[in-house]
């Protein structure tokens, strides 16, 4: 149906919201482990009206539409009744029906109401519509799988949507179906149950629904083998619910024993150098980074040496990219590996990446994460720089001089500090090239060392260097001072001259 009128909606032409009258009673659905069976009474051709009506005004303008149907007295009752209509025999009406809610629930709005309606808080209707969404993955109209996936990864957006799937009964049944038809010809419908994985593993009960299913061998071969480039959609999905199974070290082991770790590392490196696809080139990095958060992961990528250098050297790569999200997880990822001893040495493989940090600066100055992101990853890497052997100046018997060269090219100069370490105590923090040790002992041997601190940690201490302070001498000898002290010992002895009888001496003061 098309709408000729247009300046007009369906719903004020038409009002159709009305033809959606509840019909619980006609609704009789039987639980098994796979399938459902419903009896569902015909369904009158205004209602099949309407629901193309609705679809039709979702195309012309999606948010206005819901809109409107959100401000519905009945909407909740009118969710039920389309939720009911998602099991009609008719692929048609099927469709249309998971057309609608996958459209309503794409909005924060409708998914909040979709969620009123349908949450386990509500036990009043008996519509269980994440068990006929289940159901509908297994359809053999793709038009209904494509939109059923579709509604289960955008009801999976957020926690409260999680929680309900997750918290399903039909939840081992529904990751068998997803994972089954990743390897589906239809790229949609491939892309959006790669989204519904991956957004049930946003939650650690998720991933632990996978990682302990009873099929999850399978499971995580298929994940695996949805990482394929041709289909970039998928590979993006697939890799970030890949990286969240291998955050933790049980799902890193769980992985390996199931698929290899060759497969992983391959895979994530054809991923790497599809470099014109930012999405499948920021999860793939993303993926690699959760395989390194623990030590673990780390020597798993050291015993697949040459395919790991082989990685970092695509990311050094994509670091030259100009969309900044890519460059961001690339970074990260970076950044996570070099945590580990001994990393540096793997990531400054090539000898290119201090300068790539470095290009970052002006390049990404309007950027503060890739900024922060750079200037972490640049000092970590150089955690294990050494400063020079500190240069002994002039030695004297309580201090001495010392000075030391810069040694290496720093991200800022300002962000530089240096330690001095006396006999491996530190006694003090300077910004400058020198300083003046003080208080020191005579005739004593000491030594001394260097370390670079900045914002982001300490460097290794430099070299030791042992200096020898002096003598103490005695204290020198003041001529002025014993002349009067020998003047004033002969005063001792001294008898006043009587100068009565002298008169040459009137007048005269006597000084000694």
């Amino acid at each position: 149906m098309v709408n000729t009128d247009h300046d007009q909606f369906y719903f004020d032409l038409k009002h159709y919201f009305n033809r959606f009258v509840p019909n619980e009673d006609n609704l009789d659905v039987i639980d098994g482990d796979d399938k459902l069976n419903l009896i569902v009474q015909p369904i009158s051709k205004s209602v099949r009206h309407a629901l193309e009506y609705f679809v039709n005004d979702l195309r012309r303008d999606r948010d206005q539409t819901i809109k409107r149907f959100l401000k519905e007295n009945s909407v909740n009752d009118i969710f039920r009744s389309i939720a009911q209509l998602l099991l009609s025999n008719d692929d048609r009406v099927s469709g249309n029906s998971a057309y609608i809610l996958g459209s309503t629930v794409e909005l924060e709005a409708g998914l909040k109401q979709f969620l009123i309606v349908f949450s386990d808080k509500h036990k009043s209707n008996n519509v269980d519509v994440i068990r006929i969404l289940c159901y509908l993955l297994k359809h053999t109209d793709p038009e209904c799988v494509l939109n059923a996936a579709g509604t289960l990864g955008t009801i999976c957006s957020s926690k409260e949507g999680r929680d309900l799937v997750i918290n399903h009964a039909c939840i081992p049944q529904m990751i068998i179906n997803t994972a089954a038809l990743l390897s589906s010809t239809n790229s949609w419908i491939a892309s959006n149950v790669a989204l519904v994985l991956a957004r049930l593993t946003v939650e650690e009960l998720g991933c632990q629904t996978i990682l302990t299913h009873y099929k999850h061998k399978e499971i995580l071969n298929q994940l695996m083998s949805a990482l394929d480039v041709n289909e970039p959609s998928r590979a993006t999905n697939a890799a970030f619910a890949i990286g969240r199974l291998i955050e933790k070290d049980e799902g890193k082991v769980t992985l390996v024993s199931v698929c290899g770790q060759y497969k992983i590392f391959d895979a994530l490196l054809r991923m790497l150098e599809l470099n014109e696809e930012k999405g499948v080139n920021k999860n793939a990095c993303y993926a690699l980074s959760c395989l390194c958060t623990t030590k673990y992961g780390f020597q798993l990528c050291l015993q697949y040496i040459t395919s790991f250098h082989r990685i970092l050297l695509v990311i050094e790569t994509i670091l030259l990219s100009m969309e900044n999200e890519n460059v961001w997880f690339a970074l990260m990822c970076l950044r996570t590996i070099a945590q580990y001893d001994g990393a540096a040495e793997h990531l400054c493989y090539s000898q290119a990446l201090p300068e790539r940090l470095k290009q970052m600066q002006d390049k990404w100055k309007n950027f503060k994460d890739i900024q922060d992101e750079a200037k972490l990853l640049w000092y970590m890497i150089h955690r294990n720089m050494k400063p020079s052997r500190p240069n002994i100046g002039e030695c004297r018997n309580s201090s001495v001089d010392l000075s030391w060269n810069l040694n290496v090219d720093t991200w800022d100069d300002s962000d530089l500090q240096y330690r001095v370490i006396l006999d491996d105590v530190p006694i003090a923090v300077t910004n400058g090239t020198n300083y003046c040790l003080k208080n020191l002992k005579p005739n004593t041997s000491y030594n001394i060392q260097i370390q670079y601190l900045t914002c982001h940690g300490d460097s290794i201490r430099s070299d030791p260097v042992v200096f020898h302070t002096d003598e103490e001498l005695p204290p020198p000898v003041n001529n002025l001072h014993v002349v009067r002290r020998t003047m004033t010992a002969a005063r001792i002895g001294w008898e006043q001259p009587d100068l009565s009888a002298c008169n040459s001496f009137k007048g005269y003061q006597v000084y000694l």
